[in-house]
C-alpha cells in the first residue's frame, strides 16, 4: 500500500517528455481509429484519450504496440480481439488500429532529491515511514468508524427522552437560523431557497433529533 500510494503521487507529478519515446509507465495522450476490414466500427475511434502505458486497459498489444513510439509519431497496430470479449461482432476478430501520439509524460524518479523538492520529507526512508503512518492512521479511523456504524445499525431504542429530542430540535434550527443569518434572511426564506418546505424542515428536525439522541444514548449505554 505505500508503494502504491507512492506510485500514484509520483503519477500525478509526472512532467511531459519532449525528446525520446514511450517507455512503459508513460501517461500517452492519442488519437486513434480501429478498423475491421477497413471499416471503423463503434467505440474504436477517440481522440485526446489519456492511457497510462501498462495499466491493462486496452486489449492485449495495443498498450505495447505505443513503447517505442515518438511524440506526433503514428503507427498502425494489428490486433485480434480476444475471443470472450463483450461484443459478439468483435470478438475474436482481427482488426486494426491507427494511433497517433500526442504527448506523454512520465513520473519522477524516487530520490532523496525529489523528496525534499516536493515534500515535507528529507529523504526517502522519511517519506515511506510518513506514508506508512498516514495509512496506518486511516485504516484506524475506518476500523473506529465501522465498529461504530456496527453497533449504531444494530441498535434499537425503545424510547427517545423528550427533552433530549427537544434540545436537538433547537441545536438544529438554531444552525439554519444562522445560515440565514449571514444570508441576511429569514428562516422560512432560506429553507424555501434549499428548494423544500417548512413542514420538510421540520421533519429533517426530527430525524436529526432523534439520529443524535440515538447515539447519546448508546453511548451512555456503553459507559
Amino acid at each position: 500500500m505505500v508503494d502504491g500510494r507512492i506510485k500514484e503521487e509520483l503519477q500525478n507529478k509526472a512532467e511531459e517528455v519532449t525528446e525520446g519515446s514511450v517507455q512503459n509507465g508513460d501517461v500517452v495522450t492519442i488519437n486513434y481509429v480501429g478498423t475491421k476490414d477497413g471499416v471503423a466500427f463503434d467505440g474504436g475511434t477517440a481522440n485526446n484519450y489519456e492511457l497510462t502505458i501498462g495499466s491493462g486497459t486496452f486489449i492485449d498489444g495495443f498498450e505495447d504496440g505505443i513503447i517505442g513510439m515518438k511524440k506526433g509519431e503514428t503507427k498502425d497496430l494489428d490486433l485480434t480481439f480476444p475471443k470472450e470479449y463483450s461484443s459478439e461482432e468483435l470478438a475474436g476478430q482481427e482488426v486494426v488500429f491507427k494511433v497517433t501520439l500526442q504527448s506523454f509524460k512520465r513520473a519522477p524518479e524516487l530520490t532523496d532529491t525529489w523528496v525534499a523538492k516536493n515534500t515535507d520529507c528529507k529523504s526517502v526512508d522519511d517519506y515511506k515511514k510518513e506514508i506508512r503512518t498516514t495509512l496506518e492512521t486511516s485504516a484506524q479511523n475506518t476500523l473506529r468508524e465501522t465498529a461504530w456504524n456496527t453497533v449504531l445499525s444494530a441498535s434499537e431504542v425503545k424510547e427517545y427522552p423528550q427533552e433530549d429530542l427537544d434540545t436537538a430540535k433547537t441545536e438544529f434550527r438554531s444552525l439554519y437560523e444562522n445560515y440565514a443569518k449571514q444570508g441576511d434572511m429569514t428562516l422560512e426564506d432560506f429553507v424555501k431557497a434549499q428548494g423544500i418546505s417548512m413542514d420538510d424542515f421540520e421533519e429533517q428536525s426530527g430525524q436529526y433529533a432523534e439520529f443524535k439522541v440515538k447515539q447519546n444514548l448508546i453511548v451512555q449505554g456503553i459507559m
